[in-house]
């Protein structure tokens, strides 16, 4: 039962890990990946692949998760952005770059926010939004002179006005503009389909994982429960068996005491009638030989009346229930070598000689026995049969067959006399 708590701890930390959220890769592997997404991103939009591009951008921005204020991350909406404004979807590249500049203004890499402000003050250009357009013009700008980005300033009046001269003319039309945000929206629902699928699976392999345990659980309790009882209902048949032997043993005491009453009531009529007696000597001399024998076998019954109240308290000593539980141990559960110290082996002796007065004297006269041969003497005076010893001193039952055969001869040996081998006799 011991192990019980080892179980409970283990079967405790497989829930929580099981239930607890599983990242897919370090941050270093996200990055790797991240990267890779983005080159992939732009090899596509030199193919004019803009739907695997699209696909690229937004995957990287799943890796990404919930990590703010990285560069990172605000490169991928920055390269989303101007993707978007290429194909000529002004509102949806002003959203990306917005949240790129959000990031970028979390951070102190200077360049990354003058490329962003940049971007949006092109952005509300085409939009027709000049109030803003220039808000974002002058904003770059100052960065640039603030943080000594001239030249990136120069490059960057170059690259607006050559996109600007580009853009003139869109690089899909309307219609294909329009297909491509159909497109996009059946795309994110498809995986927000997909996603919410995944979410709904993860909780039924919680949920069969939770059942598995509770179950598993209600098992190992039952098991508990179901040897507990067992226990308990053999310690209330050894408190039984205990329990009649000592009532037999009072039932005993009882017809030594009514024996004893009767002999004290002949006694006092033997007196009574010794006195009231003067016939002849003869007589006198018969009725005191009668009352010296009724006076002797008076003494005899207190003497066994005194032995089995002695009996009686050998019985119920703490000595005697050690033996008592041994014994049951050892005819329930035989195992190899169940009396392992001499200690033990001397309460069994001393249970035996309560129970069968002075029979281990009786074995230690016989010269010719073994130890060995003593214990299996005591023990098959106890009641234990043939296949039990042999699986105490792991041999077989012809052994011990042969055993009991050769300590039998042993006694016709030493003790000549019928009564005093039937006296020694062990099974």
């Amino acid at each position: 039962m011991k192990i019980l708590p080892y179980l409970f701890f283990l079967l405790w930390t497989i829930t929580i890990t099981s239930c607890a959220p599983q990242e897919s890769s370090s941050g270093k592997n996200t990055a790797t990946q991240v990267h890779q997404l983005l080159q992939d991103g732009k090899r596509f939009e030199q193919e004019n692949k803009v739907k695997q591009a699209l696909i690229c951008y937004w995957d990287a921005l799943d890796l990404l998760g919930e990590e703010r204020d990285t560069v990172l991350k605000a490169n991928t909406y920055n390269q989303l952005g101007d993707l978007l404004f290429r194909y000529g979807l002004y509102e949806k590249a002003v959203e990306n770059h917005r949240k790129g500049y959000n990031l970028a203004q979390r951070t102190e890499n200077h360049r990354l926010l003058y490329e962003t402000t940049s971007r949006l003050s092109l952005d509300y250009t085409l939009l027709n939004q000049g109030d803003t357009a220039r808000y974002f013009k002058e904003l770059s700008q100052q960065i640039a002179s603030k943080n000594n980005l001239s030249g990136l300033l120069s490059e960057s009046t170059r690259l607006t006005s050559s996109i600007l001269a580009e853009q003139k003319d869109s690089i899909c039309s309307l219609y294909e503009r329009e297909q491509l945000l159909n497109w996009e929206a059946r795309y994110k629902q498809q995986k927000a389909q997909l996603q919410a699928e995944r979410i709904r699976n993860e909780r039924l392999t919680h949920l069969s994982v939770g059942l598995g345990i509770i179950l598993l659980l209600l098992t190992l309790l039952f098991i508990t429960y179901r040897r507990k009882k067992h226990e308990e209902q053999r310690r209330q048949k050894e408190i039984q068996w205990f329990k009649s032997l000592l009532d037999e043993n009072r039932k005993k005491i009882e017809n030594y005491q009514t024996e004893l009453f009767n002999s004290h009531t002949h006694i006092r009529e033997l007196q009574r009638t010794l006195e009231e007696s003067h016939a002849s000597l003869e007589e006198n001399r018969l009725l005191h030989e009668e009352l010296a024998y009724y006076l002797q076998q008076e003494q005899q019954m207190r003497e066994k009346e005194q032995s089995l109240r002695n009996r009686e308290q050998l019985l119920l000593s703490e000595n005697s229930l050690k033996a008592v539980e041994l014994l049951n141990r050892m005819k329930n559960k035989p195992a190899f070598m169940p009396v392992s110290s001499e200690e033990d082996w001397q309460v069994l002796i001393d249970f035996m000689d309560i129970l069968y007065d002075g029979y281990s004297q009786t074995i230690r006269k016989i010269k010719g026995l073994t130890g060995r041969d003593r214990e299996l003497c005591y023990l098959m005076r106890l009641g234990f049969t043939t296949g039990q010893m042999a699986i105490f001193y792991g041999i077989s039952p012809g052994s011990v067959t042969k055993a009991k055969f050769r300590i039998q001869k042993k006694m016709e040996a030493e003790l000549p006399s019928a009564s005093c081998r039937e006296a020694a006799s062990c099974g």
